[in-house]
């Protein structure tokens, strides 16, 4: 499943693009993040395995309509005024 959406999602995202996936559903008492890494890196079994890592081993999550998976890819650029400083943008590329 997550390869699936992590595939549809990352198609036109270059490899050193950053991104962070997000998961959340009516059972989770707050929101699983898998941080913000190179799109290159953001594979299933990462997704796979901050979600186990979050997760008590006896908790199992329906795929049901409450189970929404975001991924969100982050541009950075660097603007020059005096010392260099860097401004973050967020971009939601999929949700599913």
């Amino acid at each position: 499943m997550f390869e699936d959406v992590l595939d549809t999602s990352m198609r036109d995202i270059d490899d050193t693009d950053l991104v962070v996936v997000i998961i959340d559903h009516d059972e989770l008492n707050n929101s699983v993040v898998v941080p913000l890494r190179e799109a290159g890196q953001m594979t299933a079994d990462a997704v796979t395995n901050r979600l186990q890592n979050v997760l008590q081993s006896n908790e199992d999550l329906a795929l049901d309509d409450s189970f929404k998976v975001t991924v969100a890819q982050y541009m950075c650029r660097k603007v020059t005024v005096n010392d260099i400083s860097m401004q973050i943008s967020r971009k939601e590329i999929k949700s599913r």
